[in-house]
């Protein structure tokens, strides 16, 4: 799966976040699980179950809270 998205003038940076939040929001509209986001920063993303982590729960409800 992927996907293409302008972003205007943006920070390589900012593109990959970007590109991360747009692949999130696929996997969540999909209902996707066993996924691995690749990129080439050298970062690590693991799923962690969100009865194991309320913190980043609460956080990801905030980012797609449309009030």
């Amino acid at each position: 799966m992927g996907f293409t998205s302008f972003l205007g003038e943006r920070s390589t940076f900012d593109a990959e976040l970007w590109g991360i939040l747009d692949g999130l929001t696929l996997i969540l509209d999909s209902s996707l699980v066993g996924v691995m986001i690749q990129t080439d920063r050298p970062w690590a993303i693991q799923r962690i179950p969100k009865e194991l982590n309320n913190d980043a729960d609460y956080i990801v409800k905030l980012a797609f809270d449309t009030r």
